[in-house]
């Protein structure tokens, strides 16, 4: 209602009170229809051949490795730059995770986001990989079908990697992961309990919530993961998508 639609309607619907997430407050709308809530199961989106094919070819292209494939996404949208993780941060993650897990990791990015994505890499001493411009949200959900862990902010990917059901950890700083975070039984999030987080600013001097959180934190959240599902999926074995 607060962008002004409820002078188009004739009817509200009070959702449930206290903090719950935003698919959740969404899907109680569907009780005033006489609907029940659908159970949530992860999906596989609808991506086409082309860009199916486009991802592949760059996985071939890159060699297959032996450790996991680790799909790391630093960027959010120029609106929501505060909430972004440090690129050292992300550079020194990517070598804990070169280094301790054999991983293979690739950086993606989306548009404007490049120069964050490369100066990952140029932090990296263990080497990762560049992810293609992905021109597509399919060519984006079939690179994040792929991995073994999605590593991200507070982001749209996110969200594409929460309804695939890939592993991922969430580094959270000024918003409300109960509200904001995946929607996955897979996700972990990492965040820090401080007096002034989660907050309902749109920007902030010192974003002390989100620098704070170490490179030694993530990693111990994503070795969990990965341990947890290791040798249950690989790049070449991703879960199918639909054509």
């Amino acid at each position: 209602s607060r962008e002004g639609n409820y002078l188009l309607m004739n009817r509200r619907i009070a959702p449930p009170e206290g903090r719950i997430h935003k698919i959740e407050k969404d899907l109680s709308l569907l009780s005033a229809l006489g609907i029940r809530k659908p159970t949530y199961e992860p999906t596989s989106p609808s991506v086409s051949t082309q860009d199916r094919d486009y991802i592949s070819q760059f996985l071939s292209l890159r060699g297959k490795g032996t450790g996991p494939l680790v799909v790391i996404h630093p960027g959010t949208s120029d609106f929501g730059a505060f909430k972004r993780w440090p690129s050292q941060h992300y550079a020194r993650l990517g070598d804990m995770l070169v280094r301790e897990l054999g991983a293979q990791v690739v950086i993606s990015w989306g548009p404007s986001e490049l120069p964050i994505a490369e100066d990952i890499l140029g932090g990296m001493k263990e080497g990762g990989f560049l992810a293609p411009r992905t021109l597509t949200l399919g060519q984006l959900t079939s690179l994040i079908s792929h991995s073994d862990l999605f590593i991200s902010g507070d982001t749209g990917p996110m969200h594409i990697a929460s309804l695939l059901g890939v592993p991922q950890v969430a580094i959270f700083g000024p918003k409300d992961p109960v509200i904001y975070g995946p929607y996955n039984g897979n996700a972990v999030v990492v965040r820090k309990d401080l007096e002034c987080s989660p907050c309902t600013k749109r920007s902030c001097d010192h974003v002390t919530c989100i620098t704070s959180i170490s490179p030694e934190e993530v990693f111990v959240a994503a070795k969990r993961l990965l341990t947890r599902h290791a040798h249950t999926r690989t790049a070449e074995q991703a879960r199918p998508l639909q054509t």
